[in-house]
């Protein structure tokens, strides 16, 4: 919670699965984590949400944005990505200049090792979700919450309001 909020450009990546599961945590701490950045004056306020897919099609990826936007996520990025993650080849790779190329924290929830890897490699701090502790997502990030989705993203915002 408080690299999220200490951060100059905080963003969260999500993929279908973390849309599905939890779109309404998602805005939830979206929402709560604007809220404080505000109140402490952050130059940049903003916790942009960035859709990411490894199967991407234009399709789902707006199918994907619709359910975030359905459940009050706002200014939803990645229908348009106009920048890559270096050291990727696939679609993982696409981002978004105003998102996840410009950030300096990332929030990778249920994310791939390889673009874990990747981001840390890009400079970015990272943050994960993952179940499993030894896995490479978890092992790459600078903090890992080893937790379910739907658990894990409501206590980030428990957290964020005690700071």
């Amino acid at each position: 919670a408080a690299m999220l909020l200490l951060a100059d450009r905080p963003v969260m990546s999500v993929n279908g699965n973390v849309a599905a599961l939890a779109a309404k945590q998602v805005k939830e701490l979206q929402e709560r984590i604007h809220e404080l950045r505000v109140s402490r004056g952050m130059k940049e306020p903003a916790f942009v949400v960035e859709v990411n897919l490894f199967h991407r099609t234009e399709d789902r990826v707006k199918a994907i944005t619709k359910v975030l936007r359905d459940q009050g996520v706002v200014g939803v990025l990645g229908e348009q990505p106009n920048a890559r993650v270096p050291g990727l080849d696939h679609a993982r790779a696409l981002c978004s200049k105003s998102g996840v190329a410009s950030a300096d924290v990332v929030l990778i929830p249920l994310e791939d090792g390889d673009r874990a890897e990747a981001l840390r490699a890009w400079d970015k701090h990272v943050i994960a979700i993952d179940l499993n502790p030894l896995a490479r997502t978890s092992r790459a990030a600078h903090v890992t919450l080893v937790d379910e989705l739907t658990r894990a993203l409501p206590v980030i915002v428990e957290e964020a309001n005690e700071l």
